[in-house]
């Protein structure tokens, strides 16, 4: 079982966690991950890490096992943005291999590492106020010591509701398909006949596959409407308020323990996943890219992690942001000891 370095008894992220908690512990240098509603990010956030998911469309997913064309994404996760930024220099590009591959529009980056030296000073950023409730103290405490950091860097950091005053569960119940994840509804779609396997995968996975097979095309194509709503009403934030990207928490917790053999209703991370609503998903729905960096420790000594999220195809700022705290700052060069703590 995979787990996290900086604490072998809780757990290194989701779907892309062997691969984050490999470059936490120095067995590789930079790893890619792939993200559906925070697969890259969260297991950054939880092993203190850097992780980026680009603009939807930015990097091919062909040879990829794919689940979800509306949100998957591939990344890379390695210890720093500018070698985030490197290796995306090598992966991003259109694919026609690819259906959802997307060539960037005229006059955006086709290198990310190439002025990722440039000035932040002037940069305007936004916290998003009403996504901050229900934090760890420890999670919000160096979300607001970061606020601090990039404002003696000479960023702006001020304040804005890209959904306007419309509740936060309201809008997100819309980008749900009748109360379903649409990552559940591509799944259970391209899952197929292994469907039908009785050996194929897990009865959890099994039903819930099988649940999700019974949403209608009504509600996809409902879903598929608000998200391009939510999409353009975050996109209109940054650009009618002159803002280069929104800051948040990558998670607001730190790593979960690990509970041998759990039942997966009750599995502790599941529990305060869905108890919780991640807010790395939100910017899967918004297609912008969105990169996670480590700002500190909780009291256990668990990775934080903040998350710095641009408009479509301005991932070369949000790497830029990054790099340039991570000049500023020294969370991103701690290292797990070893052996690694239990």
């Amino acid at each position: 079982q995979t787990r996290c370095p900086w604490k072998l008894s809780r757990q290194p992220g989701c779907s892309s966690a062997g691969n984050g908690s490999a470059v936490a512990a120095g067995q590789v240098l930079a790893a890619l991950g792939h993200d559906s509603g925070g697969s890259l990010r969260i297991p950054a956030a939880f092993c203190g890490i850097t992780a980026i998911k680009a603009t939807h469309g930015l990097v091919s997913k062909s040879g990829c096992l794919c689940v979800s064309d509306t949100m998957d994404n591939v990344g890379p996760m390695a210890r720093t943005a500018l070698d985030c930024a490197l290796l995306l220099d090598i992966i991003a590009g259109f694919d026609e291999k690819d259906p959802c591959s997307i060539c960037p529009p005229p006059g955006h980056a086709v290198s990310f590492s190439a002025g990722i030296e440039d000035d932040v000073r002037g940069l305007k950023v936004a916290v998003i106020p009403s996504l901050l409730h229900d934090c760890d103290k420890d999670v919000i405490c160096n979300f607001r010591r970061t606020v601090t950091e990039l404002q003696a860097m000479g960023i702006e950091v001020g304040e804005v509701e890209p959904m306007g005053s419309e509740d936060e569960t309201s809008w997100r119940r819309r980008l749900t398909c009748d109360g379903v994840e649409v990552t559940r509804v591509e799944k259970a779609a391209a899952l197929g006949s292994l469907l039908d396997q009785p050996d194929g995968m897990s009865s959890f996975t099994r039903e819930e596959a099988l649940a999700a097979r019974k949403v209608s095309a009504e509600a996809y194509l409902t879903y598929q409407k608000h998200r391009r709503d939510v999409e353009q009403r975050f996109e209109d934030a940054l650009k009618q308020n002159g803002l280069s990207g929104f800051l948040l928490p990558t998670m607001k917790f730190t790593a979960p323990p690990i509970v041998d053999n759990p039942d997966p209703q009750q599995d502790p991370f599941r529990l305060q996943f869905n108890g919780r609503m991640p807010l790395t998903r939100i910017f899967n729905h918004t297609r912008q890219p969105s990169i996670a960096a480590p700002n500190g420790f909780d009291a256990d000594g668990l990775p934080t992690s903040f998350m710095v999220t641009c408009g479509k195809w301005k991932d070369a700022t949000a790497l830029r942001i990054v790099h340039k705290y991570q000049q500023a700052t020294e969370y991103h060069l701690q290292r797990p000891s070893y052996p690694f703590p239990k």
